[in-house]
């Protein structure tokens, strides 16, 4: 984890591939609407999954990386 800087966050565009580590990582759509995602195996299935987390405006880096660790106990990261 913490493989991603608030300048590469703040830059990101739509297609560029970043990853926090652990499974996190920014989603930026071809409108410019960036959010966090979450990509997981599901426990139940053993199948690759995707959890929105929510907007980069609501939580910083910084922030969120804490808010992270809560998440990822529940789920299996891929």
């Amino acid at each position: 984890m913490g493989n991603l800087t608030a300048l590469k966050v703040k830059n990101a565009k739509a297609g560029d591939k970043l990853a926090d580590g652990d499974g996190l990582r920014p989603d930026v759509d071809n409108n410019g609407n960036a959010s966090w995602v979450f990509r997981f195996k599901s426990p139940a299935t053993g199948k690759e999954r995707f959890m929105g987390l929510g907007p980069f405006r609501d939580v910083g880096l910084a922030s969120f990386r804490c808010r992270f660790h809560g998440i990822q106990e529940r789920h299996v990261a891929v």
